[in-house]
């Protein structure tokens, strides 16, 4: 599992790299430096990001039990002569109730279902989440009838960018990370 983490984080930044290179070239500079300025300055925070999610979405607990998933799945398949269900099928993914569950035991993290004047703030601005920090605590935000996995992990990755630094991190890129690094685990994440 750690090789496979591994190669998501190195295959995440060599594609990033790639990126951040075509656009310094479309942009009239350099795509080596292009390339370069991205795995400088943004290695930390795509590992960092791929750690935190990787322990959330698996956590040592899931991981060990879903490992006994897979054997008692590949022992009966085994005994009625069928086929073995894959890795990625094996271990159900959290919903997203089960990930507000998880997330609530955080230090520092707040998530929730918007009610009342909360949910009104959501619809009206069109969102499935938000993620705002009151009193040195962040909060998440989330529209039960609307939230995705993905939007949970969309809202988790501005708590850890944000939060941690006490600052947005990225500035007015932060929503084009998030997604790009979103896109680039979704098969990872189960998004």
């Amino acid at each position: 599992m750690g090789v496979l983490f591994a190669a998501s984080v190195g295959f995440g930044l060599a594609i990033g790299g790639i990126v951040a290179g075509l656009r310094a070239r479309d942009n009239g500079g350099d795509f080596a430096e292009g390339f370069m300025d991205f795995i400088r300055e943004d290695w930390a925070a795509s590992v960092a990001i791929s750690t935190v999610l990787f322990a959330v979405t698996m956590g040592v607990s899931a991981g060990v039990s879903g490992m006994g998933s897979i054997g008692v799945a590949k022992a009966a398949a085994a005994k009625k002569g069928g086929a073995v269900a894959g890795l990625p099928n094996a271990v159900k993914p959290a919903s997203v109730k089960k990930l507000v569950k998880m997330m609530n035991k955080r230090e520092g993290l707040i998530v929730k279902f918007a009610k009342g004047d909360e949910l009104a703030y959501l619809r009206a601005m069109k969102a499935e989440g938000s993620h705002i920090i009151i009193d040195g605590k962040s909060h998440i935000l989330l529209d039960k009838s609307k939230a995705t996995r993905m939007t949970v992990f969309h809202e988790y990755m501005h708590h850890v960018l944000q939060y941690k630094k006490g600052i947005p991190a990225l500035g007015n890129n932060q929503d084009m990370f998030i997604e790009a690094f979103l896109s680039r685990h979704s098969n990872f994440l189960r998004l």
